[in-house]
């Protein structure tokens, strides 16, 4: 969950560099709260290692629209004052990503979505039951050995039933931690599967400040519940 902010995004792509990263995998909405949805759009862009990378649900409101009487005034402004500040090129960008995708790493099968989907392929509603059992069922529909989404944005690493589900946590909206960016380092190495959550510090006074000065719907709120600021 990148949500338009790309000072994140470059803390933990150097945090990558500086590990070894071979490829990167991103669970989508790059829009959405944060003030530089283009300029996030751009720096990810640049990267030629992305092995995987699938529509959020603000990119794919922003895209598709917002079906009647399933998303909120809210949901639909956030979307909307994004999509005011991306050109074609970002928009053409969003709307080529895939819904899921499947690939092959090191000889395990992965499953890359930004939240399970239901059978008419929406994305399913949020179920606050974080327990193993509970995650796998809400993946019953896909086959593989890791599990890698986002949506809910904190971390969540767990193993059932010999898979993986992994949920790094939101890169871009640091919430209560302030100034930390999300990510993780998922290691597959003779068969055996490893990951290491990340929190990298970074400067989130200038986001601040460019959240605060453009015109954001709902300034308190976003402030509030995704940056961890109070006013």
């Amino acid at each position: 969950d990148l949500h338009g902010n790309p000072v994140a995004l470059r803390a933990v792509l150097n945090e990558f560099r500086n590990r070894g990263v071979d490829e990167i995998i991103c669970g989508g909405d790059f829009i959405g709260f944060g003030p530089w949805p283009q300029e996030t759009i751009d720096e990810f862009l640049r990267l030629d290692n992305v092995a995987a990378c699938v529509m959020g649900n603000h990119d794919r409101n922003l895209m598709e629209g917002f079906p009647a009487g399933t998303l909120n005034e809210r949901f639909s402004s956030f979307a909307y004052w994004s999509g005011a500040r991306i050109d074609g090129l970002a928009a053409a960008f969003l709307g080529a990503l895939p819904l899921d995708s499947y690939f092959e790493a090191e000889g395990k099968r992965i499953y890359l979505v930004h939240y399970p989907l239901t059978a008419d392929g929406d994305f399913q509603a949020i179920y606050h039951d974080p327990s193993p059992a509970r995650i796998a069922e809400m993946f019953s529909y896909a086959d593989a050995d890791i599990f890698i989404y986002g949506h809910e944005h904190g971390t969540l690493i767990q193993q059932y039933e010999g898979r993986w589900y992994i949920n790094p946590g939101s890169l871009g909206c640091p919430a209560a931690k302030r100034n930390i960016a999300r990510g993780g380092l998922l290691k597959i190495v003779d068969g055996s599967v490893s990951y290491e959550a990340l929190e990298v510090p970074y400067d989130v006074t200038a986001t601040l400040a460019a959240v605060r000065a453009g015109g954001h719907p709902l300034l308190p709120e976003v402030l509030g519940d995704f940056y961890g600021v109070k006013e």
